[in-house]
């Protein structure tokens, strides 16, 4: 029987973690916007919040030619610096949890590099304002990508993001001190083996759906959907070829396999 959609994983984290992190994020970027270097990365920008492959149509004889591009209701104006991280699926680099999973039918790398490369000197040329961005130290423009989305990630993200720029914050030159402060022995013990946890079904859950050409929210078109139901049978008993089922469960991204179903 699949667990409730509401149900989350144990090192997703408890509810009052999520809380007590989130708290402290506040906190912290209370002191980081008085930063020049914070400022000058918060100029407004206008972004299309899901700009992937299935939201870009090209034409059939040349698909080097874009002839529409959908979904802009979620389009909005934010400050640059949120989506210093962020990159749309076509130009991501392609994870591969090799630790528990090998196959040789891996997506071909050099192309996903060239795309990733393309998108890095389009941002240069073409959107200044998000290219300065990418100037922030990574431990700044993380905080910023992961202090308000605990509810996703888990707990465990913000909680190192904290730490490491608590860590960090004389290095930084930033004013004052941080104000999350730092972990006990016994607290970074229990932090690393939940965040080992999390940062593997994260990669997971991206191997899986560029795997199965899906959104992160398992969307498939419909002309796609027995076929990648039947991929995603096979790529899960792959895993299971490597780790338990109640392991595998517990970080798996999506419902476990079923019997395909007549349309």
């Amino acid at each position: 029987m699949n667990a409730s959609v509401n149900e989350k994983p144990s090192f997703h984290g408890a509810v009052a973690e999520h809380i007590r992190l989130l708290n402290f994020g506040r906190d912290v970027a209370s002191e980081l916007i008085e930063d020049p270097r914070i400022q000058k990365a918060a100029a407004p920008i206008l972004l299309h919040h899901d700009l992937h492959k299935r939201n870009i149509y090209v034409l059939e004889v040349g698909p080097t030619t874009i002839t529409s591009i959908i979904d802009w209701q979620s389009s909005s104006i934010n400050p640059a610096f949120m989506h210093a991280n962020d990159v749309p699926d076509f130009a991501a680099h392609i994870p591969t949890p090799d630790e528990h999973y090998q196959s040789e039918d891996l997506p071909a790398g050099d192309n996903a590099e060239l795309c990733n490369q393309a998108f890095i000197a389009g941002v240069r040329l073409l959107m200044p304002k998000l290219y300065a961005t990418w100037e922030l130290d990574d431990d700044i423009a993380r905080f910023f990508e992961y202090c308000h989305r605990t509810y996703r990630d888990g707990a465990g993200i913000l909680r190192q993001v904290l730490m490491d720029l608590a860590n960090r914050w004389k290095e930084l030159a930033l004013a004052g001190s941080c104000p999350y402060p730092l972990p006990t022995s016994e607290e970074w013990l229990a932090h690393r083996e939940e965040y080992k946890a999390l940062e593997y079904a994260q990669e997971l859950k991206k191997f899986v759906t560029s795997r199965l050409n899906t959104a992160s929210d398992g969307w498939v078109p419909t002309d796609a959907w027995k076929e990648t139901l039947e991929d995603h049978k096979k790529l899960y008993n792959e895993f299971l070829q490597n780790m338990g089922e109640e392991e595998l469960r517990k970080v798996w991204p999506f419902d476990k396999p079923c019997s395909v179903l007549a349309v």
